[in-house]
């Protein structure tokens, strides 16, 4: 189960960052009248790439958790995997009804939240 909920945050991470970078940040960061944030527009720049790819790196180390608890048993596991199923599980609800089910994340963030939340309380 964790297994599974790890290969699809993988996924979605990897989704998130690329695609993200190509069809959001980039011509975001290419737009004038950027806000400046501490003085200067580069900041303003480096600052919205990085808080966007930060949450890819978040996603990879909940993985590499899922991946460890998958492999090592989820003894004691719970007070990291039942915060990451509600937050995936959330964050699914979320997309489906503020997207209308167009935003595509809520396909991968609900089964992660449920595999993680079964295999917490398993």
């Amino acid at each position: 189960m964790l297994h599974l909920a790890a290969l699809l945050t993988i996924l979605i991470g990897l989704h998130h960052s690329l695609r993200g970078e190509r069809s959001l940040i980039r011509p975001l960061l290419a737009m004038e009248g950027l806000p400046s944030i501490l003085g200067d527009v580069r900041q303003t720049r480096r600052t919205l790439r990085v808080a966007w790819h930060i949450t890819t790196a978040a996603w990879f180390t909940m993985a590499a958790s899922m991946l460890w608890y998958g492999t090592t048993g989820t003894d004691g596991a719970a007070p990291f995997l039942i915060p990451t199923a509600i937050l995936f599980g959330v964050s699914g609800v979320l997309a489906l009804v503020l997207s209308r089910g167009r935003h595509p994340s809520w396909m991968f963030f609900l089964p992660i939240g449920a595999l993680t939340g079964y295999a917490a309380l398993a």
